[in-house]
């Protein structure tokens, strides 16, 4: 009898500590990896001043730091952060949302971050409902280095870093082979011999690069979508970009020369 009560003992203990096991088991898959998700934190792109004014574009800041609303014309664009996941295996994520009273349309942005804070997917809903896509894909550095959004069939775009710098982007439709183009961009001129530190951390991806941003650029003077390049572009095989500085070096206004025409881009520190 003792014997038979051991035996019943020893299985209930095994039963027990099997029970226990799927249990824990069972938890850690319904439970997000906190260690993964990143957390938005602008000082990792903007490394000295961070701009208070680009292209027009004003920046206000909110108590912590972080972009919370920017103004543009009749646009308005707003910034909500969440530090919680959405659903499992979603990670922490940023609504963007841009309003604009003169059309009186709204573009609201769902994006989700990588482990550094910066997009990595983003669902773009449209004033009709109409959903489009982008996802984003960095360097080691955490530089921008891919991008594929679901507009214009799926418009892929790349972009090569030498030395910290962007030299080359190309963009194809993978649904539309007429749809591609590939920008050279340079760091040094006739006029500019000596490279010019990229000291306000500036990416004006759609003009200088050639990457067709929309709304998302607003998105990197938010912190969003990687770290700037080393230096500032004087030209790409487009345009040419004359900068001027102020006395701490930081750009204070950016003049585009081209062959169909001329524009003056403006910035406040």
């Amino acid at each position: 009898m003792k014997t038979l009560n051991m035996i019943r003992t020893s299985m209930l203990m095994l039963l027990t500590g099997i029970m226990s096991v799927g249990f824990v088991a069972c938890s850690d898959d319904d439970e997000p990896d906190d260690a993964t998700v990143g957390i938005v934190n602008p000082s990792n792109v903007f490394t000295g001043d961070r701009p208070k004014s680009v292209s027009g574009v004003s920046i206000a800041y909110n108590a912590e730091g972080l972009a919370a609303e920017m103004i543009t014309g009749s646009k308005r664009i707003t910034f909500e952060y969440h530090n919680v996941t959405r659903a499992v295996n979603k990670q922490h994520y940023v609504k963007m949302t841009v309003v604009d009273e003169e059309y009186d349309g709204k573009f609201v942005f769902d994006m989700e971050l990588n482990e550094k804070g910066f997009v990595k997917y983003c669902e773009q809903t449209e004033p009709d409902g109409d959903i489009e896509t982008w996802d984003f894909g960095y360097t080691a550095e955490g530089n921008l280095n891919y991008m594929k959004r679901s507009e214009g069939g799926n418009e892929v775009t790349n972009m090569v870093y030498e030395n910290g710098n962007v030299i080359k982007t190309s963009m194809a439709s993978e649904e539309d082979s007429d749809v591609k183009h590939e920008y050279t961009i340079s760091y040094t001129s006739d006029s500019v011999e000596t490279p010019i530190e990229n000291k306000g951390c500036l990416m004006l991806f759609d003009t200088t690069f050639g990457v067709d941003m929309d709304e998302m650029k607003y998105a990197y003077y938010a912190g969003l979508l990687g770290k700037a390049t080393k230096h500032l572009p004087v030209k790409n095989n487009e345009d040419e970009f004359v900068w001027t500085l102020n006395n701490d070096g930081y750009p204070i206004e950016m003049n585009l020369e081209s062959m169909y025409e001329d524009d003056t881009f403006t910035f406040e520190w």
